[in-house]
């Protein structure tokens, strides 16, 4: 319980520590994925798309990440117990596979059209 009660412990203390500079920093402009884009012109759209995909890909790798070590806290602190074991090679097995089908999905969309994941040509889209 005193070692369930240390780790939650120790995983708030580091998330406060690692989004403590999105509060500390609140009042300034905006730090979203689609931040310094000109509005009035026409490709705007497409080149917040093309923005919040970037940072979709690049907040999904760092929670694989984040999976894969939380995953080999969990096997190395396993003691011997079969199904914290299982659930450690579950995790990380997840982790792989979601890694896997983020970079094929990529690789795949590339591979058919390059265009599939360059929003540039939004203005000439008739709505």
């Amino acid at each position: 319980m005193q070692k369930k009660f240390a780790f939650t412990l120790f995983f708030l203390l580091a998330l406060s520590v690692t989004f403590y500079p999105l509060v500390a920093f609140a009042a300034e402009e905006s730090q979203g994925p689609c931040q310094g884009i000109d509005s009035a012109k026409s490709e705007a759209l497409g080149e917040c798309i093309v923005a919040i995909y970037k940072w979709a890909l690049g907040f999904s790798v760092i929670l694989a990440l984040l999976m894969i070590i939380f995953a080999g806290y969990l096997y190395m602190t396993s003691g011997g117990n079969a199904q914290r074991v299982t659930l450690a090679k579950e995790f990380f097995a997840g982790a792989i596979i979601g890694l896997i089908v983020l970079f094929c999905a990529i690789i795949i969309l590339r591979t058919i059209n390059p265009e599939l994941v360059n929003f540039n040509d939004i203005k000439s889209l008739k709505l």
